[in-house]
């Protein structure tokens, strides 16, 4: 079990949060790129509509790879 006293693992656990909420940020840029909306607002709210992370990128994916507009658009 974790000592959530040790500094290590608090350090460690703050830095996760912290790069995770970036990574989500990025994400959602992402989907706007896909989705064609110029207005962040439309990408945020599809975005955080979803609950599960799983699904997020599965709709990124799709969206990138099964659309005719992302079809032959460059990976990430």
């Amino acid at each position: 079990m974790w000592d959530m006293t040790d500094e290590n693992i608090a350090v460690a656990l703050g830095t996760l949060v912290v790069r995770f909420a970036h990574a989500e940020e990025h994400l959602i840029d992402i989907l706007g790129i896909l989705i064609g909306s110029e207005d962040s607002g439309v990408a945020r709210q599809i975005f955080r509509s979803v609950a599960s992370e799983k699904a997020r990128l599965d709709i990124i994916r799709a969206l990138l790879e099964r659309t005719f507009r992302n079809a032959k658009r460059a990976r990430f």
